[in-house]
């Protein structure tokens, strides 16, 4: 019974340096983050002051009545090498003219007319992939473009970030976990 005692506390102590560990892990990360998107806001508002506040606003996202389209860039979960318990994330790009199974999506210019039934099996079939820089006009500020590749380029912290905290949660469940069974012990 004491000895397992002291096996629960070497655990509990392990798993408080590791929390620790993630803590400051997870703080180094957001930091990178932050540093990483602070060019991008700053070109969105160079971008605004030179197209005006009302083109470069919410109301040029797209809402539920916009036409579908597919991100090029998706997050999927992942299991961790070391648990099966954990699970990450990562980022999956989808190149345009293919859809995520791999297949290509190009379609052909001209058909020749046939019912309008299948003509709309086949367009639904078709993925398109959307610009969103697109969104904001055709010809859009250079600053515009640069808040663009800031914010893709953040897209690997980001994910980062979540997956050290979703470890930093799992590790914090599993201390939890033995200090009931410490108390359950004592």
């Amino acid at each position: 019974m004491d000895n397992k005692l002291s096996e629960i506390c070497k655990q509990l102590d392990q798993l408080a340096l590791d929390i620790l560990k993630l803590c400051e892990e997870q703080v180094k990360c957001r930091v990178k983050l932050e540093e990483a998107m602070k060019p991008g806001f700053v070109h969105i508002a160079k971008s605004r002051y030179i197209m005006g506040n009302r083109t470069v606003c919410s109301l040029q996202l797209p809402t539920e009545d916009s036409a579908e389209f597919d991100a090029l860039t998706t997050v999927v979960p992942q299991e961790s090498i070391t648990d099966s318990e954990h699970r990450g994330f990562k980022l999956v790009e989808t190149p345009k003219g293919q859809d995520t199974s791999g297949k290509s999506v190009l379609r052909r210019r001209k058909e020749k007319p046939e019912s309008d039934a299948s003509t709309e099996a086949k367009e639904e079939n078709v993925k398109t992939y959307v610009d969103p820089i697109k969104w904001f006009g055709v010809l859009v500020p250079q600053n515009l473009k640069m808040a663009q590749n800031c914010f893709q380029s953040v897209l690997p912290l980001v994910v980062e970030c979540a997956n050290v905290q979703g470890e930093l949660q799992r590790v914090q469940m599993k201390y939890q976990k033995l200090l009931k069974e410490k108390e359950l012990l004592s």
